[in-house]
């Protein structure tokens, strides 16, 4: 038979200490490993059918009247009882019986049945109104200890308190460790009491990982001498966070403690619904300082830090510099998977999230926001660093953590140039820009404002059609002729242009002869009617393959040459 310890009143062992019971001379001769069996009420009765009465729990007195001399029956007796899960049977001598029946002591001893014998006689009434009293008392400890623990974790969640404080109030109650983990059976906070930590965590994995009950279920595993522990699963808008757990490592468990973890996981889900709302409500006002310095509206540096600090983030004494991340491919994916905008505002807030958190885990201080799938953040770093170096480790862990978000989507990290509490909404700009330039990439990539030269002045002009006019205005009959031919002048242009003008390094740069390189000059010269010995000439075209490059990173894979540089134009026959 199986018992629950959740109801636990009175114990068979704690009748047993009644000083009326030490009166009988009651005597344990079956079941001596099963005392600790729950007694829920007591029944009188000298029915030898009683069994079909009874709900368990109980504790049956009886002096033997209905069975008599029968064995067999005595045995079916017994049989039936412990089958109905009663706690203990107590026969009283003198009447039926003078010594306890043999039959009724095997049957009980093979079945684990606590069997009581009272040598001397009392009067049954009396010993149930004992034993009833002392059930109530013992509910009404619990009741009001249940009480007073409830006060304690209520008093914490007001006050404010984290995980760690509930699980060292806890173990405190329960004089015993208590562990924090989460559905994937990883640790997420301990309070070890008195015992060594790495004796705590050994414990507990052992039966973290013993395939302990089943979700929404809470258990004690008890054995004859000791009790291995409780633990409770944790459930935040019906969804599971989690599991506490009390392992019995500096002493036993009893129903107190079992009321003491109910309680605590109670202030757990409090505290984590309070730290969820703080964040959200956080959350809100970073997005709202990061809108208010792209509308240039923040108050200046007063009002940044002001603000910041409301937000949980110091900024003062630290370098600034902003941070901007793309997500490319998002919305590809979005209008594949048919997503609607709800889990796009979702992606979006874990996106702002990973971001907070992968700054924040190199030991830089962030806000950040959203603007529109773009995550826009200020951080500060440590004034005494290495400003790019810190940057690119941010960028690394931004990265990292944001390319788990959504699969197939790649994280593109914009850096802006060091910001003053002013000019933050320019340094946000930047750090657009510089995301901006990265797309087009196949794999995350932080990019830096400082290092795009010419090109930032390219990506403004890239959002209209001015630069794709200039492209076709410059390259157009080059284009067209490769096109056409299958030939690589545009490469030899671009190797030549990249060498500086000089001929024979551009030779080199391509593997072929100075002959060859010449001869493919003088096509190029003719292809596009322009002097390659004039330095305004040069300058132009050098423009115009960067912007030839930039257009084609930024446009849908598959594009012809002709879309990208004029989409208004039609496109020619293959």
């Amino acid at each position: 038979m199986s018992y629950d310890v959740h109801t636990v009143s009175l114990t068979v062992a704690h009748i047993l200490s009644l000083e009326l019971l030490r009166q009988a001379a009651a005597e344990v001769v079956a079941g001596e490993d099963q005392l600790s069996r729950p007694v829920r009420w007591v029944h009188i009765s000298e029915q030898p059918d009683v069994a079909r009465y009874l709900k368990g729990g109980e504790l049956l007195l009886t002096t033997g009247m209905g069975l008599g001399m029968n064995e067999a029956l005595q045995s079916k007796y017994v049989a039936e009882l412990d089958t109905a899960g009663i706690a203990g049977l107590a026969i009283r001598l003198g009447g039926t019986w003078k010594t306890a029946p043999p039959r009724m002591v095997a049957e009980a001893r093979r079945r684990g049945l606590p069997l009581i014998v009272l040598h001397r006689r009392i009067g049954f009434i009396e010993l149930t109104e004992q034993i009833h009293g002392a059930i109530i008392s013992r509910q009404l400890e619990l009741l009001t200890k249940a009480e007073s623990i409830g006060r304690t974790f209520t008093d914490l969640v007001t006050r404010g308190a984290d995980l760690s404080q509930i699980l060292h109030q806890l173990a405190h109650i329960v004089r015993n460790p208590v562990v924090l983990e989460d559905p994937a059976h990883q640790l997420i906070d301990f309070a070890a009491f008195d015992a060594p930590a790495e004796e705590v965590l050994s414990v507990w994995e052992a039966r973290s990982r013993s395939g302990l009950g089943d979700a929404g279920s809470r258990t004690a595993t008890l054995g004859p001498a000791d009790q291995a522990g409780l633990w409770a699963d944790i459930r935040l808008r019906d969804e599971d966070w989690g599991r506490l757990h009390v392992l019995a490592v500096d002493g036993r468990l009893d129903e107190i403690d079992e009321l003491a973890l109910d309680r605590a996981v109670a202030a757990v889900a409090l505290a984590l619904l309070n730290e969820e709302e703080r964040n959200r409500l956080t959350d809100r006002a970073r997005g709202g300082l990061i809108a208010d310095i792209l509308g240039d509206s923040y108050g200046g540096a007063a009002g940044f830090y002001r603000r910041a600090g409301t937000c949980r983030a110091d900024f003062q004494d630290r370098a600034l510099v902003a941070l901007a991340l793309e997500p490319q491919g998002l919305a590809s994916f979005m209008d594949s998977e048919d997503r609607s905008e709800t889990d796009r505002r979702r992606i979006r807030r874990a996106l702002a999230r990973e971001v907070q958190r992968a700054v924040e885990s190199t030991g830089a201080v962030a806000l950040t926001g959203l603007d529109g799938d773009t995550v826009m953040a200020i951080v500060g770093v440590d004034p005494g660093c290495d400003l790019s170096a810190a940057a690119d480790a941010i960028g690394a862990a931004v990265c990292s953590r944001a390319a788990g978000v959504v699969e197939g989507v790649i994280p593109i990290v914009g850096v802006s140039n060091e910001a003053s509490p002013k000019s933050l909404r320019h340094a946000l700009e930047q750090a657009a820009e510089a995301a901006a330039f990265g797309r087009g990439r196949t794999t995350p990539r932080t990019v830096h404002f400082a290092d795009l030269g010419l090109q930032h002045l390219l990506i403004r002009l890239a959002e209209g059609p001015e630069l794709a006019r200039f492209v076709e205005s410059e390259l157009s009959p080059l284009l067209d002729h490769d096109a056409r031919r299958k030939t690589v002048l545009v490469t030899t242009l671009r190797a030549y242009l990249d060498c500086g003008g000089h001929k024979s390094r551009a030779a080199e740069a391509l593997s072929i002869q100075r002959r060859s390189l010449y001869h493919r000059l003088e096509r190029i010269e003719e292809i596009l009617r322009v002097n390659l010995g004039d330095e305004e000439t040069l300058l132009r075209l050098s423009l115009a393959l960067r912007s030839l490059d930039l257009l084609r990173q930024r446009s849908p894979v598959g594009l012809s040459r002709q879309l990208l540089v004029d989409p208004g134009r039609p496109l020619s026959p293959s």
